[in-house]
């Protein structure tokens, strides 16, 4: 009996020898294709859109770019605005966590899976600590940081005062033994509305030289931060502040890490994770130093020359 070669369009087809090999080769193929397709991804959770967040995450993804072009391969890194699904958690490389509300969702959703959360306190990464493969980067600067600039500024001023909401309280233990190393003594009192901030802010004056503002959205939000620099200016109480844009708005000066710093340790330490290597939870370490030189000056204050805010680090 013989075999007639196939047609189809007018064309003669008949199968070889090689052609079956390769149509054998390409089928073997097929079941590993969604496997690639799916490979681990890197899941970045951020619930919140403002310019501050989106420059994070963008510069987190443009230096762990960086990191990948150093390597043979590399999971991509999806931005994600709401919870991942669990199945997706699950098979996630690492997941990256923007904020407090964001790392408690990951941490209950998928403890099993590489998380590294930013923007958390010491605080509230304490809930977290204790899940294997879970590691932060504070958005605080270190107390004794802070301190060691703010006396740096201001040798003569021995007098800390603080407010305390409800997000910083806890704070006042390590604070006080901070102040107590550099030889401060401090005033601290405790604000659980915000119509207490002016008249507590009024009382902290008679007995501070400066104010050290700490971050608690009680305290220091877009709603209140202009009646708290109008009132300390009145007071001629000079605000520490915790941001660039606090500095812009009237405090005295700052120490705080930049959005581009945050994203590049934040990379470094996602590519430590990728390779299986958890870094310790730690606050920045990059970090700038601003200060508002008329506001300053109105209240008679000298500060160091630029070259000598330059030069100045923390001993830590």
């Amino acid at each position: 009996m013989h075999t007639h070669p196939r047609q189809a369009g007018g064309i003669r087809w008949a199968p070889t020898g090689v052609t079956l090999w390769c149509l054998g080769l390409l089928l073997g193929l097929l079941p590993a294709l969604p496997v690639l397709a799916a490979r681990p991804a890197v899941l970045l959770y951020q619930p919140a859109h403002t310019p501050s967040l989106d420059r994070i995450s963008q510069s987190l993804i443009r230096h762990l770019a960086g990191h990948c072009r150093q390597a043979a391969s590399c999971p991509r890194v999806r931005i994600v605005e709401r919870p991942p699904a669990p199945d997706a958690a699950r098979r996630a490389a690492l997941l990256i966590g923007l904020g407090e509300k964001a790392a408690d969702t990951l941490a209950r959703n998928a403890p099993a899976t590489p998380q590294l959360h930013l923007l958390i306190s010491r605080h509230a990464h304490q809930t977290h600590s204790r899940l294997p493969g879970v590691s932060a980067l504070y958005m605080q600067q270190p107390l004794r940081r802070q301190l060691r600039f703010l006396r740096f500024l201001f040798p003569e001023y021995h007098r800390l005062g603080v407010l305390l909401g409800p997000a910083s309280r806890h704070r006042r233990r390590a604070l006080a033994r901070a102040a107590d190393e550099l030889g401060l003594s401090l005033h601290s009192i405790q604000v659980d509305e915000q119509r207490a901030i002016g008249p507590s802010l009024r009382r902290l004056a008679g007995r501070s030289d400066i104010l050290l503002a700490l971050p608690d959205p009680l305290i220091y939000n877009r709603a209140t931060l202009a009646t708290v620099l109008l009132t300390s200016y009145h007071e001629q109480l000079p605000v520490f502040g915790f941001s660039a844009g606090m500095v812009r708005a009237g405090a005295v000066a700052a120490l705080y890490s930049s959005a581009d710093e945050l994203g590049t340790e934040a990379a470094d330490m996602a590519w430590r994770m990728l390779h299986s290597d958890i870094p310790a939870a730690t606050a920045p370490r990059r970090f700038e130093r601003a200060v508002n030189r008329p506001v300053a000056h109105a209240l008679h204050l000298r500060l160091p020359t630029d070259a000598e805010l330059a030069q100045w680090e923390p001993t830590e």
